[in-house]
């Protein structure tokens, strides 16, 4: 059984050589749709490729084997490539990459599905990482002093407590719109957050540097 999948999705910000790295550190590809098309740019063959087939072009490169087609159209063909984790690994620790794109309705969407998600996948940008909190949760990151880390949310958070940072937050209530810490900077070896109820993202400005960090999450 996998425990390492990579989820790569279509966006074209992410740099080949991005994806590159991130598949090597995976057990298992899942392609969404198009995003297959991205692997093999990036000389990266998926082990899976998931999704309505609307948009991939190289199909006919892979084998049939590997090719699972959903006709549904009540589901994103992200939101069919976490079915498919779920399915087939759902112990697995989850990495997606791709979900930056042109179109803002489609990165806002995938953040959201990607947030409240059973399988808290960790999403690596081209400048960074994100990884979700939950009320009820107490993380801690090791990460060098002067990184740059961002918490938003992404529902109405309250008791929120980040320390280790230059801008603590002390039993504070996040909420989308409201109150956030954007840009803020560690200040220590560790950054530790906590909060009683919501979810947010905590983003970090580094590349994968910390993804062993992050996949201690429990």
């Amino acid at each position: 059984m996998p425990n390492r999948v990579l989820i790569v999705l279509a966006g074209e910000d992410a740099p080949l050589a991005l994806i590159r790295e991130w598949a090597d550190r995976h057990d298992t590809i899942v392609a969404a749709d198009s995003g297959a098309d991205r692997c093999l740019e990036a000389g990266v063959v998926p082990t899976v490729v998931v999704g309505d087939f609307d948009s991939i072009q190289r199909a006919k490169e892979l084998p049939e084997a590997i090719l699972h087609r959903s006709d549904d159209q009540d589901t994103t063909d992200f939101e069919k490539a976490l079915h498919w984790v779920s399915t087939n690994a759902p112990d697995a620790k989850v990495t997606v990459i791709g979900f930056e794109g042109d179109r803002i309705d489609h990165v806002l969407y995938s953040l959201h599905v990607a947030a409240l998600h059973p399988l808290r996948p960790i999403l690596a940008q081209r400048n960074g990482i994100l990884v979700s909190v939950h009320g009820g949760e107490t993380h801690e990151f090791a990460v060098a002093a002067g990184t740059v880390l961002s918490l938003v949310a992404v529902l109405p958070s309250t008791g929120v407590h980040l320390s280790g940072v230059k801008w603590p937050l002390r039993d504070a209530d996040l909420s989308p719109g409201g109150l956030e810490s954007i840009s803020n900077l560690a200040s220590e070896s560790s950054v530790k957050v906590a909060m009683m109820t919501g979810a947010a993202w905590l983003f970090f400005e580094q590349s994968t540097g910390v993804v062993e960090t992050l996949y201690s999450i429990d």
